[in-house]
């Protein structure tokens, strides 16, 4: 008994011996890093760019200092260079666990990021639910632009407008844990949230659409080409296309939307087409998918063919034109134009992707059930035969509601 409690003891004495806070830090000996830009450097160098929060300002402790974030830039071999030169640089301590987003320069996209993914991933203070995010231009400067309106912290107002992008579906989510998981599989391409800085918002108001569309009353979208006046500099549309780690292509905004429907990631999105009983005016609408597209794969003669079927309901909330679109039979002409438009929207998106064989809706996981082994399916080489896949997509839509009116009247004397 009495060794049974001396060994007791001794166990409780070394635990009371091993706890402490000798490596404690206060919050503000801390450089919290938030945002963190890579752009290609010269040579084999990469560009690290570091957004750090300074930990007084934030909290309201420093009258004397007005700058609540600082951004460096360093010119390196590697990230671990860039965290040490960043240590030599601020008094602070810098810690990566609360970075939200890692935004990549589209020359280093292009080049490729499969380098800088290994360190991302391997050290244990970077975070998989980080944002991916590819820029036009640097991220340098994407990074410096990014002072948000509504006295939002730049790395809240990034994570906002990751939050709300299945509002609208016209940029998607990617996070550093998905997209690597899509890197290292055989049934998927990696894809990002393609973002610009539009600093001459002024001169876009009468600039021309990036592509028109037939049929429509809405313009195509790209980050960096939004009409429009006012605001913060920074954009948010479209999806950027990865083949391996190097970015080969963009999705437009009614692109990118087609593809969050087909991945289940866009809950609600409105919409404007041509009325069809009256070229010149438009009928709005919000569209929602009714769940996830029916897909079927087979391979005839060792080609991939692929049948997509995606069932869409919308709900109406403006009609222009005051014809009553309410009644059945002219709420099936409304139907077949929106099915017409989806359709269209789809077939571009599948176009788009099969021109750089990116597979970024990830038809590679149904076309796995062909095949009775992982190695049959590795030896099918999926990821580059995808462009060669015969793919035809079909979009269903439903009209489900009217909004709060039950029958539209036409104003009396409108033309």
């Amino acid at each position: 008994m009495g060794k049974k409690f001396l060994k007791v003891f001794g166990v409780m004495a070394i635990m009371l011996l091993l706890t402490g806070c000798n490596g404690a830090k206060e919050t503000d000996q801390i450089g919290y890093v938030l945002i963190m830009g890579l752009d290609k450097g010269e040579g084999d160098k990469i560009n690290v760019t570091y957004q750090v929060a300074n930990p007084l300002a934030i909290g309201g402790q420093s009258e004397a200092s007005k700058q609540t974030f600082t951004s460096l830039t360093f010119s390196v071999y590697s990230l671990g260079e860039a965290r040490n030169l960043l240590n030599s640089v601020i008094a602070l301590t810098p810690m990566v666990y609360h970075v939200k987003a890692i935004i990549f320069g589209e020359a280093l996209a292009r080049k490729g990021i499969g380098d800088t993914l290994g360190p991302l991933m391997r050290f244990r203070e970077y975070r998989g639910s980080s944002f991916m995010i590819v820029v036009k231009g640097t991220a340098e400067e994407f990074i410096k632009e990014n002072k948000p309106i509504f006295n939002l912290s730049p790395a809240k107002y990034v994570e906002l407008m990751m939050g709300s992008s299945n509002d609208a579906g016209f940029y998607p989510v990617s996070t550093l844990h998905n997209f690597y998981l899509r890197l290292k599989q055989h049934t998927a391409s990696p894809y990002a949230v393609l973002a610009a800085t539009n600093a001459k918002q002024e001169e876009s108001l009468n600039r021309p659409p990036d592509s028109p569309l037939p049929e429509r009353k809405e313009q195509s979208h790209t980050s960096g080409n939004i009409s429009r006046k006012g605001g913060s500099t920074l954009e948010f549309v479209g999806t950027a296309l990865f083949k391996g780690d190097k970015m080969v292509g963009m999705l437009d905004s009614n692109e990118t939307r087609a593809l969050l429907i087909l991945l289940g990631d866009c809950n609600e999105g409105h919409i404007s087409v041509e009325d069809p009983l009256s070229p010149k005016q438009q009928i709005s609408l919000r569209l929602r998918a009714r769940e996830r597209p029916e897909i079927k794969t087979q391979i005839v003669d060792n080609r991939p063919v692929i049948k997509i079927r995606q069932k869409v309901e919308g709900t109406v909330t403006s009609i222009s034109s005051g014809i009553n679109y309410e009644s059945k039979e002219y709420q099936r002409l409304l139907e077949n134009r929106l099915t017409q438009v989806l359709t269209e929207d789809m077939s571009r998106l599948i176009n788009a992707s099969q021109e750089v064989n990116s597979d970024v809706i990830g038809l590679g996981f149904y076309m796995a059930g062909n095949f009775q082994t992982m190695q049959q399916l590795e030896e099918f080489q999926w990821s580059d035969r995808y462009a060669d896949a015969d793919i035809d997509v079909v979009a269903e839509v439903k009209i489900r509601g009217f909004g709060l009116m039950w029958k539209t009247n036409s104003i009396p004397g409108k033309e």
